[in-house]
């Protein structure tokens, strides 16, 4: 087998993660890969805070957030599905509790923030505490759909705070099993035009 030289092997990683392998042509050399592996994350580790490729994203919205400053998106499977439809660096995770979400949240300093937490564990008791480790001067909540106490207590930290907050609707009413924004692509929009002082928020 002839060995592989590092621009070699680079162009092959390239190929992978474009979605095609690259075949021998590249001075015949093989790299063993595997496609499609599946990476099991701890419960108790953090979840990346890293940029999401624009592949996985809902939408591109005609004028990027990060044309002003950096910032992030921070909670629960809402957070995620937002944070990927503002092409935004996201700090997010399936199902999560307001307290997981506190426990795993680094410190943040970013021009802006956005937040969804205490839908999954009503009223969201580390609501304050996730909080306290965003100290980007743009902040604006996701209300929780209107289905249990989270929503107050996040509108009730918000206030207290100066944030901003934005509701969104659902596919259909609200409910336990049917809670997540109707459209993320329009969520989004509304997001970025808050935190471009484009619309009063809600």
């Amino acid at each position: 087998m002839k060995r592989c030289s590092l621009a070699n092997i680079a162009l092959i990683a390239c190929g992978v993660a474009l979605g095609f392998v690259v075949a021998g042509a590249l001075s015949g050399c093989t790299v063993p890969v595997t496609l499609n592996a599946r990476i099991e994350t701890p419960e108790d580790a953090p979840f990346p805070s890293i940029p999401l490729p624009p592949v996985l994203a809902v939408t591109v919205l005609p004028t990027k957030l990060s044309e002003h400053g950096g910032g992030e998106v921070i909670g629960d499977s809402i957070a995620l599905g937002t944070g990927r439809a503002l092409h935004a660096r996201t700090a997010a995770r399936e199902g999560v509790s307001s307290c997981w979400i506190a426990e795993h949240t680094v410190e943040f300093g970013g021009q802006w923030a956005v937040i969804s937490a205490g839908i999954n564990d009503p009223p969201g008791a580390c609501i304050d505490d996730i909080r306290a480790k965003v100290h980007a001067p743009r902040v604006v909540w996701i209300l929780p759909a209107a289905i249990n106490s989270a929503r107050s207590n996040v509108e009730r930290a918000a206030r207290e705070r100066g944030d901003r907050t934005i509701a969104y609707e659902c596919a259909g009413p609200c409910s336990a099993t049917n809670f997540h924004p109707a459209s993320y692509a329009r969520l989004a929009a509304d997001v970025a035009r808050v935190l471009r002082n484009e619309d009063a928020s809600r």
